[in-house]
Order: structure tokens, then C-alpha cells, then sequence
């Protein structure tokens, strides 16, 4: 309250005076406005893309585009608000406030100062310059992209109509602009050649045939002896036998059956990869395979015939055999050379009708695309034509006029949240301190706050009976010796039911800090094991301030880093007590390749074969905030058992402590309290029984 008091009187006082504010509002749509058509400008102009559309006009208002263009405005360069500044541009971007009112579409542009004529001209100024070079920029550009699209509308037709015409001029060439029809030219044109290719060989076949036989009747080949003793030669009989009608029908026959092979083989390579396997060349082989035959049947058949009426023209046709095979000779020949001319002329025919399609169909491709990007050029100016006469996106709503009053509002904010702050500010210091240095005070707070199961509580023993030497000389020294043996005989029969239900055999004492307790806990917890007859080893894994070995008046080394670095074997370096069952391995030297083999994971081998060994294992460890030993010997141990300090332990490093250990998934068992009450029924309870009973160690 009394900084609240001091803070309120001196904002008052200290928080300059208020400044007048003039202000112009503009409006700015979510939407471009539209007539009827989308354009580009109008398109995506919602949700996230507005609020980034609203920034950048946040931005433009107070780039030095605008403010210069303000500052060159007629008689603003002599207002006193600017005048003295050495940079007016970056001195009004630092002074002008622009932003929009809450989540509405209104822009305001305002300017604080004390002279509330040049605030209002300065800020209608801006406005001006902000609606000139941005605001009909804008416009500008959307009328500039009109022009340049007609422009481009217009290129695309008349390039359109150029392809247009070169595509009726190739039409007419190759006849048709249809595909479907050119192909079915090509197809027919590939048959007509392939037909008189089959017309040639059957001409150049007959030639050669013809040509052995003039040169056999001239080279005089070896007549046939027939039965009248007569000879003849067998091309003559041949030749009489082919010129049997029945033999010319077969054989005109067989052209023709040989003529639609050839025919559908050309055309089946043109369709298929393996033409032979085709039905209908199958069936056309096997029919040209029965009609060579049924000719060679038929030869054979007419053979007799001939060889009597070769034998009565023998005399008389001989000569005129010859003259007659001369002239077909001769005819053969032309035919020959008219059908290899009309080969030739119909396959450059053919070629140059490929050649023509081809670039017909590109024309088409072409065409085609043109008239997709000409038809959307089309359609963006139409509806550009359409929508330059829409409202603005950006309009003034009123103009910057000159206050007649001071804005005090932000100084009566800012004095309150001066006062505010110093109140609430003395709160949160005062609370944090309290949180900073709360303590464990009672029981009830490690169960209630930290959490943790209270398994027992140690009496702190007054300095004079923690020498054994006080224990003989009064029996209140004696009350106290045996309030901690009863305490500790306490946690222990809740670590031995702990071990029973859920293996828990090496237990680690740790504690949040140093002075918590721990170790005099793990000494007593191990003592109290022996005694009652379990085989207990006591390891000080504190390396870095080891203290275990001073208690039972031991060498500290060798030790536990000894074997970590295989320098001694487990049982060399493990010590003996008074107490039989109760065994102690000491900590031994420290250095900086013990912390490296600790860290590496080594400590769980070591303690895998001590569970061998003993029933139960207790570990004294260093703190675990400090230094990071606590944690990797957790990770190595079955369980852990807190040493809390009653009045010394802070509650927020405990908590910091066990979330360490819940984050690494360590089972917690619970908290010891040291200096709590040892017993329910209190020390009177323990007074009051030495009168009746001698006192002696109590067993589990």
C-alpha cells in the first residue's frame, strides 16, 4: 500500500502533460467491390490474405513515398512541428499512429503534438499524398493492365487469323483438314503401291522366264526323247502346258491369291509387331499354298497333251515360237518400266502427303492453343471493361480537423497503470520471495506439497549425545539414543516390506542439497539392516565429498572408484564393521576418468554383482541439484529414499530434485524427514518405558 501510495501522487506529477491528436479515417473493404465480374485484383482478398492486405497499407501510409510526397505539398515544409527536425521523414514515422480500429475495415492516420492547426494539416496532407501515390496508383495500374491486354487481345487475333489461313491453304493442298479422311489417303495410297509392286514381280517374273527360254531354243538345250523317238525340249513342253486354259485360270488364280497376301501383309506390318501371326494372312498362305498344288496337279496332268501337239507344231511353230517370245519380250520390258515409274512416282506422292499431314496437325496444335490463351485474354478484358467502373477499395471517411481539446485519455491510462504496476509489482516481489525461501516445516507438508509418502522421521540428537561416550552417563542421553534407534528401526521395517513386494535390494539416499541429512540416514538405515541380520553393504558414492569412511573410522581408499577403474577387485576394497552383517565400501580417489567411466555406465555391472552378495545395498550419493553423480547412480539403483531436512529443506528445490528423478523414470519409495517427530506418542512414551524396561537394540 505504500508503494501504491508513493507510485499514484508521483505519476501525477511526473507523466508529462496531454498533446492535442488529429486524426483522419479512411475505409478500407475486406472485398474489392465488384459489379459483376471476378478479376484478379478482386481475387483471395479475405480472412489471412485482408490482414496482410491491411498491414501493407499500414506500412505504405508511413513509407517515405507518402511523407515525402505530404512534405512537398504546399506551405508543409513551414510548419514548426517539422521545420526543426533534421530527417522530417523518419521523425514522422516515428510520431504518426496508423492502424485500424479493432476488427473494423476503418484505417486511421493521427498525429499528437501541441499545435493543433499544423496536427490537422500535417495529417490531411499525408492522407492527400497516401490517396495520390498509392490509392490512384492503383487504380492506374488496373487501367494500364486494361490497355495492355486489349493490346495483347488484338496480337493474338491477328496472329490467329495468320495460322488460320496457312491452315486453308494447307487443306487444300493435301484435300482435306480432317485427320480421320488423311489418314484413310495414306492407308489407300500404301495398298496402291503395294499392288503394283505385286503386278512387278509378277512381270519381271514372267520376263525371266521368258528370257531362259529364248536362250535355251538358241544355246540348243538337250531335247527330250520321246516314245515316237521324236525329240523336244522340256521348256517347250512347258510352255505348251501353260498355255492350257485350265492351267492359265489356275494360275491367274494363284496371282491373285499371292496378290491379297502381299496386300494384307503390308498392311498388317503397318498395324501389328509379328504380321504372320494373323488369321487372315493364314488363311491366304494356305490357300496359296493348295492352289500351287492343285497346279502342279494339273501340270502334271497336261504334260501328255502337250508333248503330242509340241510334236505336230514342232516344224511349223518353231520359228514363230521364237518371233512371238521376242515381241513379248519387248512388251515386258515397257511394262516393266511404266510400273517401276508409277512405283516411284506414288511413293513420293505418298511421302510428301505424310510430310503435308504432319504440319497440317501441328498448325491444328497450334491453333487449338492460341485460341485458348486468345478466348482468357478475351474474357479478362471483358470483365476488366466491366469492372473499372466499380467504387474504389480505398475511401476517406473524413478529414483530420483541428482539436479543440487535449487527448488526457492516454495520461490518465498511463498513471493508472503506473499505480497498477507498483501494486501488483510489490505483490509478485513478495511472493516470489516467499516462494524462493518457503521451507519444509511439518510431515503434512511433504505429503500434502511435494508429494511424497512420509516413510519415517529422525530426531536431530543434541550435540552432546551424538558422542557415544554421553550414552552411559544419564538415562535422558539414553532416551534420546533409543528415540533414533526406534525411528530408524521404523524405516527400516518399511524398506525390508518395500524389498518383500517389489525387489527393491539397492535403495540410494538422496537429497536436494547438501546438509539434508542423507548421510547419517544412509548410516543408520545400514546399521539398523545389519543388526537385525541382514547382509548389508554401505557404499559412499558421494566421490567429490566423501564421508561414510570417517564415520566407521575407515581408509577412504581403497574404494568404489578404485574398482570403477579395475585397479582392485569388489571384495579387496570392501571394509568390515563391529557390526558382522554390516560391510562398507568406502568412495575412494576422485579424478576426472572416474567422473568419465561413471557417466559411461560402468557403476551397473558392479552393482549387478553386490545384489549377489547382499540382501540389501545402501547407496550415499552426493546431492542431486548440484552436481549430475546423484542422477547416474539412480539410474544404476532399484530405488530411491529422500532425506528431507525439517526448517532447512527448501520446497521448490525438493520438487526441482524429484522431477529430475520422475523424468528419468526412477522409482521414488518416498522421504525420511529428519529433525520430525520420532513417534505419534512422543518422547514421554520412551521416558516413561526406560523406567519399566532396560532398553536394548530392537529387532524387526
Amino acid at each position: 500500500m505504500l508503494a501504491v501510495g508513493v507510485a499514484g501522487p508521483a505519476a501525477w506529477y511526473l507523466v508529462p502533460q496531454s498533446k492535442y491528436r488529429a486524426q483522419a479515417t479512411l475505409q478500407v473493404v475486406a472485398q474489392s467491390p465488384q459489379i459483376l465480374f471476378k478479376v484478379i485484383e478482386s481475387q483471395g482478398n479475405g480472412g489471412e490474405e485482408y490482414k496482410r492486405y491491411q498491414k501493407t497499407q499500414v506500412n505504405l501510409v508511413k513509407s517515405r513515398l507518402v511523407l515525402n510526397a505530404a512534405l512537398q505539398q504546399e506551405g508543409v515544409a513551414r510548419y514548426a512541428l517539422i521545420r526543426s527536425e533534421p530527417d522530417p521523414p523518419k521523425y514522422l514515422q516515428e510520431k504518426l499512429e496508423v492502424g485500424f480500429v479493432g476488427e473494423s475495415e476503418l484505417m486511421e492516420i493521427a498525429l499528437s503534438g501541441d499545435d493543433p492547426k499544423e496536427l490537422a494539416g500535417l495529417v490531411n496532407a499525408i492522407k492527400k499524398a497516401y490517396m495520390d501515390e498509392v490509392v490512384d496508383v492503383e487504380l492506374k495500374g488496373r487501367t494500364a493492365r486494361y490497355d495492355h491486354l486489349t493490346k495483347l487481345e488484338k496480337e493474338y487475333n491477328d496472329l490467329l487469323k495468320g495460322r488460320r489461313e496457312t491452315l486453308r491453304k494447307l487443306a487444300e493442298t493435301v484435300g482435306s483438314d480432317n485427320r480421320t479422311t488423311l489418314a484413310m489417303k495414306q492407308q489407300y495410297a500404301l495398298e496402291s503401291v503395294a499392288s503394283i509392286r505385286n503386278e512387278l514381280l509378277e512381270v519381271q517374273s514372267k520376263k525371266r522366264r521368258l528370257e531362259a527360254q529364248l536362250k535355251a531354243q538358241v544355246s540348243g538345250d538337250e531335247p527330250l526323247t520321246l516314245t515316237s523317238g521324236r525329240r523336244i525340249s522340256p521348256r517347250d513342253i512347258d510352255r505348251m502346258i501353260d498355255e492350257d486354259p485350265a492351267v492359265l485360270n489356275m494360275m491367274d488364280q494363284l496371282a491373285e491369291l499371292q496378290q491379297k497376301l502381299s496386300v494384307e501383309t503390308i498392311h498388317a506390318r503397318q498395324v501389328v509387331r509379328r504380321p504372320g501371326s494373323e488369321p487372315v494372312i493364314k488363311s491366304l498362305r494356305s490357300q496359296v499354298d493348295g492352289a500351287q498344288k492343285a497346279l502342279a496337279r494339273m501340270r502334271q496332268e497336261a504334260r501328255p497333251g502337250a508333248i503330242r501337239k509340241l510334236q505336230e507344231l514342232e516344224h511349223s511353230g518353231q520359228q514363230t515360237q521364237k518371233d512371238e517370245g521376242q515381241q513379248e519380250l519387248a512388251m515386258l520390258d515397257v511394262l516393266e518400266r511404266q510400273l517401276d515409274d508409277e512405283i516411284k512416282h506414288l511413293s513420293d506422292g505418298n511421302q510428301t502427303l505424310t510430310v503435308q499431314t504432319l504440319d497440317l496437325q501441328d498448325k491444328q496444335d497450334e491453333i487449338a492453343k492460341l485460341q485458348e490463351a486468345a478466348s482468357k485474354i478475351g474474357s479478362e478484358v471483358e470483365a476488366l471493361r466491366v469492372e473499372l467502373k466499380a467504387p474504389p477499395r480505398i475511401r476517406v471517411l473524413e478529414d483530420a480537423v483541428v482539436p479543440r481539446t487535449r487527448d488526457d485519455k492516454k495520461r490518465y491510462m498511463m498513471i493508472g497503470l503506473i499505480t497498477l504496476g507498483s501494486f501488483f509489482g510489490s505483490l509478485l516481489g513478495i511472493a516470489f520471495l516467499e516462494l524462493r525461501t518457503l521451507k519444509v516445516d511439518t510431515m503434512e507438508a511433504v505429503s500434502g506439497i511435494l508429494g511424497l509418502q512420509v516413510v519415517g522421521s529422525l530426531p536431530v540428537l543434541p550435540s552432546r549425545v551424538r558422542s557415544g561416550r554421553a550414552i552411559a552417563r544419564n538415562s535422558k542421553d539414553r532416551i534420546w539414543h533409543n528415540l533414533l534407534l526406534e525411528s530408524i528401526d521404523a524405516v527400516r521395517t518399511m524398506l525390508v516390506h518395500a524389498a518383500r513386494t517389489s525387489s527393491y535390494r539397492i535403495v540410494m539416499i538422496a537429497s536436494a542439497e547438501a546438509g539434508e541429512g542423507k548421510t547419517s540416514l544412509a548410516s543408520h538405515l545400514a546399521t539398523s539392516l545389519g543388526r537385525c541380520g541382514h547382509t548389508t553393504l554401505l557404499i559412499d558414492a558421494d566421490f567429490r565429498n566423501p564421508s561414510i569412511h570417517r564415520l566407521f573410522d575407515l581408509p577412504s581408499e581403497p574404494g568404489l572408484a578404485e574398482v570403477l577403474r579395475a585397479e582392485i577387485e569388489t571384495e579387496a576394497a570392501i571394509s568390515a564393521t563391529p557390526i558382522e552383517e554390516l560391510k562398507v565400501l568406502a568412495a575412494g580417489r576422485c579424478d576426472e576418468r572416474l567422473i568419465r567411466l561413471l557417466a559411461r555406465g560402468d557403476l551397473g555391472a558392479v552393482f549387478a554383482r553386490l545384489k549377489d552378495q547382499f540382501d540389501f545395498v545402501i547407496v550415499d550419493t552426493s546431492p542431486i541439484l548440484p552436481v549430475a553423480d546423484a542422477l547416474i547412480v539412480a539410474q544404476q539403483s532399484d530405488a530411491v529414499l529422500f532425506s528431507i531436512f525439517q526448517e532447512r529443506s527448501h520446497q521448490a528445490k525438493v520438487l526441482s530434485a524429484l522431477h529430475r528423478l520422475q523424468t528419468l523414470g526412477i522409482d521414488v519409495l518416498g522421504a525420511v524427514v529428519m529433525g520430525g517427530e520420532g513417534s505419534p506418542y512422543g518422547t514421554d512414551y520412551y521416558r516413561d518405558s526406560l523406567q519399566a524396561v532396560d532398553p536394548s537394540p530392537s529387532k524387526a
